[in-house]
């Protein structure tokens, strides 16, 4: 956006003053060497000798913004936008400087504005639909990119960007059209590979899918969230070995990427190497102490080795934190009728109740409790419940002990 930014001012500035000011072309000289600190002080020398010499307030304004004083600059922007009202760069460029403070309802009020004065101004309208995708206006982000196509049909980071949103809206089909657009333009990029990857794999299409992730990784062999969406295509074609490959080589570039430990923790699981999946779930914990999954997924862990107080205590934790799920319940309630605590899985199995009072497996379990405590009235009744639910395995608990 910056790049585009440059090239849309450089020709106002140039265009402003029908005469030459040498000690404005100075100072602009410093600001397009990047050298901005000295563009500032010269532009300030200019701007106190002529406070409406617009050219000047306005390079003096960008030179903020690429120091990254977004405030100075929304500041500095609103005395151009003083002098001249329909400045569209300086909306625009105000506009950039909200963005990235956050302030999207004023970004998007920027780019409006300069849609009122250009209503084929299709950058307003590509920045425009960033600028919703991101605030979670995914659909008004879809008409924003479709209305700068429409002015421009060669218009390459809009197919990109409406590419991305029809990926949120789950429309992978369209999403693989516009990125087969970018790709068409000679536009291969290793992001458009892996995002056509992406929309590939969720309609099932595995082998077009690790085709793109292949052309990723061939063009930039360091992007971590690729090996790791290839890793995803390789699980689900069950091919364990080379997705672990692929999740090593993730966590290598980037030895903090939590769902690529988690994810390397679940296929070893899988596997049935349990040390090295807890190893896995440790060190997500290391990087993220409250880690709902991690807790969970190794709670799953030590209860499959019968570590049952292990078991027990991490999804204790799990709950505690305020993160857990429905199967964490579902899961305490298994690991303490393993430990033979049969008292805490019932009141484990009631909270479960209690969320998801359709569980067929919750009312198994509790009244599988209930019979070990005696109770066998009780016992049956849940197991009952399981039956309306079609919890086969309850049926099996009645024929043998409630008739």
């Amino acid at each position: 956006m910056k790049k585009l930014l440059v090239l849309t001012v450089l020709l106002y500035g140039l265009n402003s003053y029908g005469q030459v000011d040498d000690y404005f072309f100075k100072g602009l000289e410093k600001y397009l060497s990047g050298e901005y600190i000295k563009a500032i002080n010269t532009f300030d020398t200019i701007i106190e000798n002529n406070p409406n010499h617009i050219d000047a307030i306005f390079y003096r304004s960008n030179a903020i913004l690429e120091l990254g004083f977004y405030r100075d600059a929304i500041a500095s922007y609103n005395s151009v936008l003083k002098i001249d009202s329909v400045h569209i760069e300086a909306y625009y460029n105000r506009g950039f400087a909200k963005y990235k403070q956050k302030d999207f309802n004023g970004a998007i009020e920027d780019f409006s504005k300069i849609l009122k004065i250009d209503a084929n101004n299709k950058l307003a309208y590509y920045s425009r639909g960033v600028t919703k995708f991101d605030f979670l206006d995914v659909r008004g982000a879809l008409m924003d990119f479709n209305a700068a196509i429409e002015i421009d049909s060669l218009f390459i980071i809009a197919y990109i960007k409406r590419g991305e949103t029809k990926i949120r809206l789950e429309d992978y089909s369209g999403a693989i059209n516009d990125f087969n657009k970018v790709i068409n333009a000679n536009n291969k990029t290793a992001k458009v590979y892996a995002n056509r990857g992406e929309a590939n794999f969720k309609l099932g299409n595995f082998e077009q899918a690790i085709n793109d992730f292949d052309s990723a990784i061939e063009i930039n062999p360091d992007m971590a969230d690729v090996y790791y969406s290839r890793a995803g295509v390789k699980e689900k074609t069950e091919n364990f070995a080379e997705a672990i490959e692929d999740l090593n080589r993730a966590i290598e570039i980037n030895s903090k990427f939590i769902k690529a430990y988690i994810e390397r923790g679940n296929l070893l699981t899988k596997t049935g190497k349990y040390n090295e999946a807890i190893a896995d779930y440790n060190k997500v914990l290391e990087i993220s102490p409250k880690n709902s999954e991690a807790y969970y997924n190794r709670g799953v862990v030590k209860y499959k080795t019968e570590d049952y107080n292990g078991a027990i205590e991490d999804l204790s934790k799990c709950i505690d934190e305020n993160l857990s799920q429905i199967t964490s319940f579902s899961a305490m309630g298994a690991a303490r009728i393993r430990h033979k605590d049969y008292k805490g899985a019932i009141e484990e199995l009631n909270k479960l109740v209690e969320l998801n009072d359709i569980n067929a497996n919750a009312y198994t379990k509790r009244g599988l409790a209930k019979f070990k405590l005696g109770n066998k009235e009780e016992a049956c009744s849940d197991w009952e419940e399981a039956i309306k639910l079609e919890g086969d395995k309850a049926f099996l608990l009645i024929r043998k002990y409630c008739k």
